[in-house]
């Protein structure tokens, strides 16, 4: 549901402050959501009810029923606007395609995937940090400390909207990067019984959490992303960019809980061992701290270069109105006239078919090199072989569930995954690999297809 959620409300409305607002309030009930979640079984357990399984029973029984209901007030309140219905769908390749054009897209998109890896690694290694690391109650520390981040995320953020309502979402994003990098690397000095350090390390970090700013102006500032694509294809493309944005990120997700374990259990770790050996304490450390800190200032400081302000959005809606009346507009990025879609060198429809191969597939065709089917056959062939591979060498080092298998067979399943991915994108194109081999186009409309995307 995350992505037609995220798609209406990226539609909702086209004024960039106005979606400040209500990614703001989204947030804010997802985080409070969250904290909520959290905190239930101790509630559950202070009402007398000690059985984990009928907690969860209970659990579940009050959040499908909130869900729906909440879901049905949504659907009754929230219509879809009108001028948005019928306008078709845009085909997934070409789409893509287009969407890695677009630079604004292509900055974020590359910080998200960097930032996904460490997004998961202090969430796995928190039970293992606090009793290894800290000596303390692994359960009850370990709660406590979430707890007191996802509770400085939901307080941080009405301050933090109020400052990029004056500041600008970019300078804000910068500066809770800032907090963000400074209190990963700041758990390095957590050492035993630093409850209190570690306590206000845990609410610093929280204030720059991913339920404080990265939910409130990452889907803000994507929405702005889809209003420039829409300047230059003419589409409205809620929906393909947040499934762009949501579905490969995942796959980073997999090694940054995957392979902190692995690592470990590759260290020397013992299970339920007490005082575990100096290298895994001092690993534990490193993966708690500097790898998520390193990873994280690499993906965020990718944002230096995003290209979109409250001043450049404001142009690209008047860009996408003068297009709406038949007028030439300037992209604010480039400074490049873009005619309206309609009136471009290549028609919309031959257009978009064009963009189901690369630039090289269609170069090396004008120019008599490439057989545009066997390109997509030898890719498709080549990453359905890597997956195959991955695959094998998984299942065939993982001997048992109760050894740690080390970190390579969980690289193996993240190759898999992307393989299989990359393998559904070029079987999309075998059906146009047909078409253009039985009808090809002009090859002037080619020339100025390429010519159009340089």
């Amino acid at each position: 549901s995350q992505v037609p959620r995220t798609a209406l409300g990226v539609e909702l409305t086209l004024d960039t402050f106005v979606r400040q607002k209500l990614f703001g309030i989204f947030t804010g009930f997802i985080a409070l959501g969250t904290i909520f979640g959290a905190i239930m079984p101790t509630i559950l357990q202070g009402r007398g009810m000690i059985d984990p399984r009928q907690q969860m029973r209970t659990v579940a029984l009050l959040y499908v029923s909130g869900y729906v209901l909440l879901n049905m007030f949504f659907l009754y309140f929230v219509p879809e606007r009108k001028e948005f219905l019928g306008r078709g769908e845009v085909p997934f390749v070409p789409g893509a395609r287009r969407a890695l054009r677009n630079r604004a897209f292509r900055v974020m998109f590359t910080s998200h995937v960097i930032t996904a890896i460490p997004i998961a690694m202090p969430a796995v290694l928190v039970p293992f940090f606090v009793p290894y690391v800290m000596k303390l109650d692994g359960v009850k520390w370990s709660g406590i400390y979430v707890l007191t981040y996802l509770t400085a995320g939901f307080l941080a953020l009405p301050v933090w909207a109020s400052l990029a309502r004056k500041h600008g979402k970019l300078r804000v994003w910068l500066t809770a990067s800032v907090i963000g990098v400074t209190g990963n690397a700041a758990f390095f000095l957590v050492g035993p019984g630093d409850k209190l350090l570690m306590l206000a390390i845990e609410f610093y970090s929280g204030m720059a959490s991913s339920s404080a700013v990265w939910l409130f102006l990452g889907n803000a500032m994507h929405a702005d992303v889809v209003d420039y694509d829409e300047l230059h294809t003419g589409k409205r493309r809620e929906a393909q960019f947040s499934a762009l944005w949501s579905i490969i990120p995942k796959f980073a997700l997999i090694p940054g809980a995957a392979l902190p374990l692995a690592v470990l259990g590759a260290v020397g770790y013992v299970p339920n061992l007490p005082e575990q050996p100096p290298a895994v304490l001092l690993t534990l450390r490193v993966l708690f701290a500097i790898v998520p800190a390193i990873l994280n200032g690499i993906g965020l400081s990718l944002m230096w270069w995003y290209p979109l302000s409250e001043k450049v959005h404001q142009e690209i809606r008047e860009g996408v109105a003068r297009h709406a009346r038949g007028e030439t507009a300037i992209d604010p990025i480039t400074r490049k006239e873009l005619p309206p879609p309609d009136q471009r060198s290549v028609d919309e429809a031959t257009g978009w078919f064009l963009d189901y191969f690369s630039r090289r597939e269609l170069s090396g065709w004008l120019a008599g090199r490439t057989n545009v089917l066997a390109s997509v056959l030898l890719w498709t062939g080549v990453f359905g072989t890597l997956m195959v591979s991955a695959v094998t060498f998984a299942l065939t080092h993982v001997e048992r569930l109760d050894k740690n298998p080390g970190p390579l067979p969980a690289l193996a399943i993240v190759i898999a995954g992307l393989s299989f991915s990359t393998v559904e994108f070029h079987l999309l194109r075998d059906k146009s690999a047909l078409q253009l081999r039985a009808a090809p186009p002009a090859r002037d409309v080619v020339e100025r297809h390429l010519r159009s995307i340089d």
